[in-house]
């Protein structure tokens, strides 16, 4: 049986699709923002011996600020094999005044478990500016693992060398050596324990967002318009200013084994609902089934796949009461509500008094007082 829309239905049915209509555009204009479609953007260029982790995509800052992107990762030709990996910088053109000639480029770590970024230091030389296309100078990378190759390279030349530890001390060259490694070793652990103060920030950040989105979508749960389309099944199966009756089945007794497909069996039990429905319809009064799922041992189902199967069979069940027994009917000119709940393996939210099915169908006709 079909129905019209009515007046309301359609204006909120419309304000919706508007809705969706420029959410969907704002995403589609964020996106070529982020790729900076809509920007005036030039190139320039920077060379590495090496490009650990920088790929395209990689994210370009000047001064720690967003300004654009690599878009391009250039090996040194076969002829000059040890030549640099140049990396093509896309920034956008607002930027181009703040770099100077001396600017240089670094390959940074983003945060512990983050990526790499390619961070620019505008330089220092005002009288001369970066143009577009020109290179501009890179500073390498210091590496963990390059410091313990060196340390490794040290302490192999040490217990390689005929000399004494006296000897060792007063050489000038291996001193500053080990100085010059201490003091980058150290450099290091300063960086790493300021890059996880600032992951724990962020990581406390996030926590704080999840919090807030809560809040959120649950506030936005109860506007008007919106709450007719998110529905939360607590606030659907516990009414206290309502009164209920109920009808429960094991869920082999209406379907196919894990389907939603009633069997003949299961029409039948429906069908003689008929006059339950005829003898409950009073105005003002709805109509939820609610299908829940036992948990096997060991289970065989996961908690998602049960709660896609519990939700098609409620909405086979109340489908075959909306077409064929008329459950909806009030009057001649007015219905009720049919909502369809698939529980999976959630617990009622209301502890049974009584021993029921693990695996069953309730249909449940709330009732005004």
């Amino acid at each position: 049986m079909t129905k019209s829309l009515s007046r309301a239905q359609a204006i909120v049915l419309g304000i919706v699709v508007l809705l969706s209509l420029v959410l969907t555009g704002w995403v589609f204009f964020q996106a070529g923002s982020r790729q900076m479609l809509w920007t005036d953007k030039v190139e320039i260029r920077a060379g590495f011996s090496q490009a650990h982790g920088i790929d395209k995509g990689t994210p370009v800052r000047i001064r720690g600020v967003e300004a654009g992107q690599v878009v391009g990762v250039e090996l040194p030709p076969d002829a000059n094999p040890d030549g640099k990996v140049y990396l093509r910088l896309r920034i956008e053109r607002r930027f181009m005044p703040h770099l100077c000639a001396d600017a240089k480029a670094r390959v940074l770590n983003e945060g512990v478990l983050g990526g790499r970024i390619v961070n620019i230091d505008p330089g220092k030389d005002y009288t001369r500016k970066l143009a577009p296309g020109d290179e501009i100078s890179a500073v390498e990378p210091r590496e963990l693992t390059d410091l313990m190759v060196q340390a490794g390279q040290t302490l192999e030349e040490i217990r390689e060398s005929n000399g004494t530890l006296a000897k060792l001390l007063k050489s000038d060259e291996a001193h500053k050596e080990v100085v010059t490694l201490v003091r980058d070793t150290q450099n290091l652990v300063k960086q790493g324990q300021e890059t996880f103060r600032q992951t724990q920030d962020t990581i406390r950040k996030g926590e704080e967002t999840i919090t807030t989105l809560k809040q959120d979508a649950d506030a936005i749960k109860r506007l008007p318009i919106i709450r007719d389309y998110i529905e939360d099944s607590n606030a659907i199966l516990v009414r206290p200013d309502q009164d209920r009756d109920r009808r429960v089945f094991a869920t082999e007794d209406l379907f196919e084994p894990g389907r939603a497909i009633l069997t003949d069996h299961g029409r039948q039990h429906l069908e003689n609902l008929r006059s339950w429905f005829e003898a409950l319809r009073v105005k003002g009064s709805d109509i939820v089934v609610a299908t829940y799922a036992a948990p096997a041992v060991p289970s065989d189902q996961s908690a998602s796949v049960a709660l896609l199967i519990s939700q098609k069979q409620s909405e086979a069940v109340a489908n075959y009461l909306r077409e064929h027994v008329n459950a909806e009917k009030v009057t001649w000119y007015s219905s009720r509500k049919i909502t369809s709940l698939g529980q999976g393996f959630n617990s009622p939210p209301i502890a049974e008094r009584e021993p029921l099915p693990a695996s069953r169908t309730e249909i449940i006709i709330f009732l005004p007082r």
